[in-house]
């Protein structure tokens, strides 16, 4: 199952998207209430954040440094400035 996490990771100074390959079984049962999952093509998708799930429209995916990203256009950064924190 593919994961996007929304946070702070590392010496990142602004929040932004993890994603990450994880067992189905991995997900952890205290999260399971307010997971969104859904489907890329036929491969799982799980958000763990529901209310940070809006912040990946007009995303996309890239493979850079064997790293898998995702890539916030920069209107979708500017919209998501708008949006009430919660």
């Amino acid at each position: 199952m593919l994961v996007f996490v929304w946070g702070m990771y590392g010496r990142q100074s602004d929040p932004g998207w993890t994603a990450s390959v994880i067992d189905r079984d991995d997900l952890p049962n205290s999260t399971n209430a307010r997971v969104v999952k859904t489907r890329i093509g036929t491969f799982p998708v799980a958000v763990p954040q529901r209310q940070h799930l809006c912040k990946l429209h007009g995303c996309t995916l890239a493979y850079d440094a064997h790293e898998l990203k995702v890539k916030v256009p920069f209107e979708s950064w500017l919209n998501n400035l708008k949006l009430p924190h919660a």
